[in-house]
């Protein structure tokens, strides 16, 4: 019997960084499995999952990369990136309480539609901002994948050099600060927002690490195991898996995920 559940490999979105440059140690992925489409034009028709459920449009998603691209590198700092994170918290609650008033007012004092469209306003916030992350993780993958091709190109070129005076390149070989590196954290908290309840989330090197620490893996059901044999399994909240100690009222958060890692992790 194979498996025919949706299975996503997180939490690298373009694929495995260079692991002579990153020191990743991502195997072989099971066969099936794909990555995560962050909505963009041009979505390839194979190995790759493209929700239904974006906020934005392929175009609108284009646009807010390109402006992603012009903020610069300073601009895409982590410490840049965590001060717009938190004016997007203040938006969204400002939007959901104008939200709120706007509601009540329209509703003729029917708290609960009023309610419910609230709810629906802080869904698509939500939602919004979970795509930006995703499109930012997106082009810090690229902008690393372009710096693993310049240091291998300063490397050759090092060697090259060496040859030409006689000698042998005598420089260590370069790597990436792994800083740089998108947390898997702030990967998977956007990304189960768009994944159905039933995908399995194949976690890769340190977030499947990291993840052998936090959760309670097992074997694999009999059927499952013959074409998964090296993967263990556990189910739990994502709220969970990132670490926290309780629920925090986010139903893409709270509820019930599978999750996989390899049993070397």
């Amino acid at each position: 019997m194979n498996e025919t559940s949706l299975r996503i490999l997180l939490p690298r979105l373009r694929g495995p960084l260079p692991a002579e440059f990153f020191g990743a140690r991502a195997g072989q992925p099971p066969e099936g499995a794909v990555r995560l489409w962050p909505g963009l034009p041009d979505a390839p028709r194979e190995g790759r999952f493209c929700p239904e459920n974006w906020p934005f449009s392929p175009k609108q998603a284009a646009a807010c990369l390109g402006d992603m691209r012009g903020m610069g590198q300073a601009a895409l700092s982590g410490l840049c990136v965590g001060g717009f994170a938190a004016d997007n918290a203040r938006l969204a609650q400002h939007a959901a309480e104008a939200a709120l008033c706007e509601a009540l007012t329209g509703s003729g004092g029917n708290t609960g539609a009023a309610g419910s469209a609230a709810s629906a306003r802080e869904d698509l916030i939500a939602r919004q901002q979970a795509q930006k992350a995703l499109l930012w993780v997106w082009l810090q993958e690229e902008r690393l994948e372009e710096l693993a091709a310049l240091a291998a190109g300063l490397e050759q070129s090092e060697k090259k050099l060496a040859a030409a005076l006689g000698g042998q390149g005598q420089g260590a070989a370069l790597r990436a600060d792994t800083g740089l590196v998108p947390p898997w954290r702030f990967v998977a908290a956007s990304a189960v927002r768009f994944l159905p309840p039933e995908a399995v989330i194949i976690a890769e090197d340190v977030m499947a690490e990291d993840l052998a620490e936090i959760l309670d893996f097992a074997p694999l059901s009999p059927h499952l195991a013959k074409d998964a044999p090296d993967f263990l399994e556990a189910r739990a909240p994502a709220w969970a898996a990132l670490g926290r100690s309780h629920p925090v009222g986010d139903a893409a958060l709270d509820a019930p995920r599978i999750w996989r890692i390899r049993r070397s992790a």
